[in-house]
């Protein structure tokens, strides 16, 4: 399903880059397929909803490969502010 993977995608993109990058690599993607992905925001709600528990297993990865920067308190500052966004694209 393309839209699960475009969600697994931006939500590793918001987490190691913001919520900026994913938007950007959303739209690249939307201009290569030649049309929107409509049902995104619904998609990126269901992933959001299922990383909360892993939030804290996924710090230290992200330490081990050199981004010591992120957090469990930034993890969750960038998926709220995910969540909300995706909130505000439903029709």
């Amino acid at each position: 399903n393309p839209y699960r993977d475009l969600c697994s995608c931006r939500l590793d993109l918001t987490f190691l880059a913001g919520l900026e990058a994913a938007d950007a690599f959303l739209r690249a993607y939307e201009r290569a397929r030649g049309r929107a992905m409509p049902w995104m925001f619904l998609w990126d709600i269901l992933n959001a909803w299922q990383s909360i528990p892993w939030l804290p297993v996924w710090v230290e990865p992200y330490h081990e490969l050199g981004r010591r920067e992120i957090t469990l308190e930034l993890l969750r500052a960038r998926l709220d502010r995910y969540i909300e966004d995706a909130l505000s694209r439903t029709p």
